[in-house]
């Protein structure tokens, strides 16, 4: 199946475009995750969780896909990612609960999911919910955990124990509530996370948005769609890459012509070309046969990952080299998204993680259909 943007969306798109430019030159270049958040949330933008929750992926996913491939051409992602994806596991739970999810959207958030120890075993936390009289009592600790756009409430994943057994369930806590610590520390891409220290964290019963069968399935979910839309950021940095590269390629000169006559040079730029061709084939083909949780949709997505890793990283590398000295130092941008794609191939699984996850789930798919 191909994927083609709808009138809308490429109009969305456009839009987002637009408004990104603005900012560029309000700032003169430098702009600021923070504004582009505010203007996102002003768009309704964050409204795609919700639409995507009513309307399926045709109208949500490609929609988001298309925004945060231009929030990752400006290195602007981040806190407007780390908030959707939040509103995005809030909106079907709260949906469900009280039938409004209007004031979930917009509020600084991020997904806790991340322990010690643990890499990418996300459905089996240690972090415990202890359930009492009063609602539940939690106690552990997450790391890596985006704290970009100071978050005010966290979805925390957690072991419930009741009764002599345990289960899994997904918890809304508030930044502020006592026994809640943040300790945030800068990031190589130049953003900010934090571990979050929970000890005795008193929750009322509400906080759970669901448990069981349920919150696995939505941390699955969760780790896919996250896993795309990384994707989606990344091929936005490599196409500003490729077009920073080329820009200096033309005005560098050595033996009085510009450094791009060499055909040494343009074999070079014709390999970020490929490579960002190569990202965007397969982020759309993931994108246009997105089936919720389906084996078929968890290979395609570990496959666009992996690629994203080894291509990102060379996409890097070849970029930096190409600057010469100039892109190793911070007054320029080109070392900045190397160092976000780096960022993003650690992110819910580095290349080795996806390929066996790969293999795992092409496996699977093929039992299913013999």
């Amino acid at each position: 199946m191909d994927l083609t943007f709808t009138f809308e969306q490429q109009q969305l798109r456009n839009s987002v475009q637009k408004m990104l430019q603005g900012c560029a030159s309000r700032s003169q270049g430098a702009v600021s995750g923070q504004e582009v958040h505010n203007q996102l949330v002003e768009m309704a933008i964050l409204q795609l969780a919700q639409l995507e929750e009513d309307s399926g992926v045709e109208d949500g996913m490609a929609s988001i896909v298309a925004v945060v491939e231009e929030l990752g051409r400006y290195r602007v992602a981040e806190p407007f990612l780390s908030t959707f994806l939040a509103a995005r596991l809030l909106a079907p739970c709260i949906a469900r609960q009280i039938g409004d999810i209007d004031h979930c959207l917009g509020i600084p958030g991020s997904v806790a999911i991340y322990e010690p120890g643990a890499r990418y075993a996300f459905d089996a936390p240690s972090v415990e919910a202890q359930e009492q009289d009063t609602g539940y009592l939690l106690n552990g600790t997450k790391i890596a955990v985006s704290a970009c756009g100071d978050p005010s409430r966290f979805i925390v994943s957690a072991r419930i124990s009741e009764s002599g057994q345990e289960n899994i369930g997904l918890f809304a806590v508030n930044a502020e509530q006592a026994g809640v610590e943040m300790i945030n520390y800068p990031t190589i891409d130049g953003g900010q996370a934090c571990s979050l220290l929970l000890e005795k964290v008193e929750l009322k019963p509400e906080a759970l948005l669901c448990r069981g069968d349920l919150a696995k399935r939505m941390i699955t979910d969760h780790v896919q769609v996250a896993s795309l839309l990384l994707s989606a950021e990344a091929l936005g940095l490599m196409e500003r890459l490729l077009e920073l590269t080329v820009e200096y390629c033309n005005q560098r000169r050595q033996f009085d012509k510009p450094i791009s006559k060499f055909q040494v040079i343009q074999h070079r730029l014709a390999d970020l070309y490929i490579h960002c061709e190569s990202i965007r084939s397969l982020l759309y083909a993931a994108l246009a046969n997105y089936v919720e949780l389906s084996e078929d949709t968890k290979a395609s997505i570990a496959a666009l990952k992996f690629k994203v890793g080894e291509l990102g990283r060379l996409a890097g590398e070849v970029s930096v080299q190409l600057h010469g000295a100039i892109g190793f130092t911070e007054e320029y941008s080109v070392g900045k998204y190397y160092k976000r794609l780096m960022v993003i191939d650690a992110l819910y699984g580095n290349t080795d993680h996806q390929l066996q996850s790969y293999l795992l789930a092409e496996s699977r798919s093929h039992s299913t259909t013999q």
